[in-house]
């Protein structure tokens, strides 16, 4: 799901995309360094997400095609989490 969020923040074309540059791997190396404090709040929020995320769409993130996934993206950081029943 991560490599899905960066890829939409830093998408592949002629260049390589954020999964492909360790984005990833850069973060996860925060979040047991320098940024350890936000370890267990970065879980937390990563396991919401992915649990609205196939609540909403019934398939994992990376499972769908990009403009969905931009879509959703768009509504989170508007903060429109909502059910959207």
């Amino acid at each position: 799901m991560i490599d899905a969020f960066v890829d939409q923040i830093i998408p592949p074309d002629e260049w390589l995309g954020g999964s492909e540059t360790g984005v990833l791997n850069y973060v996860d190396k925060q979040l047991v360094g320098p940024l350890i404090r936000f370890q267990l709040l970065y879980k937390k929020g990563i396991l919401a997400i992915q649990e609205t995320y196939e609540k909403w769409y019934t398939k994992k993130i990376e499972e769908l095609e990009r403009k969905i996934q931009m879509s959703f993206l768009e509504i989170m950081e508007k903060g429109k989490m909502k059910d959207p029943v």
